[in-house]
């Protein structure tokens, strides 16, 4: 991970809840497959239903490896952690994540996931709050959100962060696509071999188009297949 990006692996941001409550947010590494079991575990069948769009019983060995052992640029992926008295991690709350599109390198799937327990307690806010700053300084200004369609408070918490947003709807699904608020006066933070790797995409993503184009118009381009959070696609 390049430490010229905030949001590094060095990142770690602890934040009150309230007088006896604290919790940290840091960077999910491959050693939190038990830390994320935990927390699949203790979610509720409502939940599980919501983040997956499916029924879910179990996380299989090769969905924690894809959780947990991500890149951090183009597979980010954010927790939060309660903390006891002494500041040492007990048991994860909340997990968030994007994934850039492999055809457009300036939007990314998102998914968020908050313990039962911790639900309405302005967790979900803060984390996708973190989730956009950490997209902008990898070049990402898009986010696009696929969750079931009666899901009103993902929508609610989107438009609270990102304000402007497009909704459409396909059977029971909502899928929004919103821009990210850049703060004003602050300018997202790149570096600069992460910034011609993002160049780089988005010149062989036009290429790519233009070929497609002159080759076949008329023709259906077939959408690429990518597990993302709040569906797996098998």
């Amino acid at each position: 991970m390049v430490n010229l990006l905030k949001f590094n692996d060095s990142f770690r941001e602890v934040v009150a809840l309230d007088a006896t409550r604290r919790i940290a947010l840091r960077l999910i590494t491959p050693n939190d497959k038990a830390l994320l079991q935990q927390g699949f575990d203790s979610l509720s069948g409502e939940s599980r239903l919501r983040r997956f769009m499916a029924e879910k019983r179990f996380l299989s060995q090769q969905e924690l490896a894809y959780f947990t052992e991500v890149d951090q640029m183009d597979h980010f992926a954010l927790g939060m952690v309660l903390l006891d008295e002494s500041g040492n991690e007990t048991e994860g709350v909340a997990i968030g994540r994007f994934i850039r599109l492999a055809g457009d390198a300036e939007t990314a799937e998102v998914g968020l996931t908050v313990a039962d327990s911790m639900q309405g307690q302005g967790l979900g806010q803060l984390l996708l709050k973190r989730l956009v700053s950490a997209a902008l300084e990898r070049g990402i200004n898009r986010f696009r959100f696929e969750c079931l369609a009666h899901n009103q408070e993902m929508k609610q918490l989107l438009l609270k962060v990102c304000r402007e947003a497009v909704f459409r709807y396909d059977g029971g699904v909502m899928i929004a696509e919103a821009t990210l608020p850049v703060p004003l006066g602050v300018a997202p933070i790149y570096n600069p071999l992460d910034f011609m790797d993002g160049l780089v995409r988005q010149m062989q993503s036009l290429f790519s188009g233009a070929f497609k184009y002159q080759s076949g118009v008329g023709m259906d381009l077939m959408k690429q297949s990518l597990d993302v959070p709040f569906r797996f696609r098998h």
